[in-house]
């Protein structure tokens, strides 16, 4: 069960990236997409607020993990 939780945890980030990834190439919607169009646009304040709000759900998604593997794996990381 550790190890799966971790699997999940590590997945997770692989894909939060991926997606916004895939939004900056070839998304219609979505952060990456407004990143995109304010960098086309030279909008840096709206750079700045997209690279912001990415790494903050990106950090509440490994927190929200953490929490989820803290409880169900409450023996983890004490031996």
């Amino acid at each position: 069960m550790p190890e799966i939780l971790t699997g999940v945890r590590i997945a997770i980030g692989v894909c939060w990236g991926t997606l916004v990834a895939a939004e900056m190439l070839a998304g219609t919607t979505g952060i990456g997409f407004i990143e995109n169009v304010a960098r086309t646009v030279s909008d840096y304040e709206l750079i700045w607020v997209t690279i912001l709000i990415m790494g903050l759900l990106g950090l509440l998604f490994d927190l929200a993990m953490r929490w989820v593997i803290g409880r169900l794996i409450p023996w983890r990381g004490k031996g």
